[in-house]
């Protein structure tokens, strides 16, 4: 009786190793291939999601700078220009000062309203008067955002009339009018004068709402 009873345990007991080896040669093959696939998986998509994103930024970066180009268009416009180059010799000459500084005003608000999101262009002359046509202000002659702006007026001006190239400046608060702030970056570059290279009379600014970086970038997340 002892020796039945002895191989009926030691049967049992077989049969226990052999479906534990049964388990563990299943199923640790199956948890491999099931890590494997999860990280491949996981890598392919961290890989596309890196790839997408790079693809975005570069798309939005290129349509941003198409839309910038486009204003910086409008200040070439504006930094060559000899009826504004001439007007700004008179405003620094005190010459028919009054008449000077309304023509030019007259000549900046007609090209603030030429492109989307412009808000205030400003012309500073190198004896430091500010002459600017603003939206931001009750009073369109006042310059809404300079007061607020990082750099002094003089400090901006050495900036921008110290060299031939186009200048950004990153967005900072400007104002706040009818109780909403606004917040603007702004493209400059100095005055030239094609008679005469090297005469330094004046700098001129264009002041945009930051909405258009807003809007570029809302384009390209939709």
């Amino acid at each position: 009786m002892k020796k039945v009873k002895t191989h009926g345990i030691n049967k049992a007991s077989l049969q226990t190793k052999l479906i534990r080896l049964f388990f563990i040669t299943s199923i640790i093959p199956i948890l491999f291939l099931s890590l494997f696939f999860y990280y491949n998986i996981s890598d392919t998509l961290r890989k596309n999601t890196e790839e997408l994103t790079i693809n975005n930024l570069e798309q939005t970066g290129n349509s941003l700078k198409l839309r910038i180009e486009s204003y910086e268009d409008l200040l070439y416009q504006m930094y060559t220009d000899d009826s504004i180059v001439a007007l700004i010799d008179k405003i620094n000459n005190d010459e028919d000062l009054a008449v000077s500084v309304n023509q030019l005003r007259r000549l900046m608000r007609g090209l603030l309203y030429t492109k989307e999101h412009i808000r205030s262009i400003t012309i500073i002359t190198s004896q430091g008067a500010i002459i600017t046509y603003d939206q931001l202000t009750s009073v369109t002659n006042r310059n809404s955002w300079i007061e607020n702006f990082s750099l002094t007026k003089e400090q901006l001006y050495e900036e921008v009339a110290k060299d031939n190239y186009t200048h950004i400046f990153p967005t900072e608060f400007g104002t706040n009018f009818a109780n909403e702030d606004f917040y603007l970056f702004h493209i400059a570059h100095r005055i030239i004068d094609y008679k005469d290279l090297q005469k330094k009379n004046g700098i001129v600014i264009i002041s945009i709402d930051e909405d258009l970086l807003k809007e570029v970038c809302l384009t390209h997340n939709d």
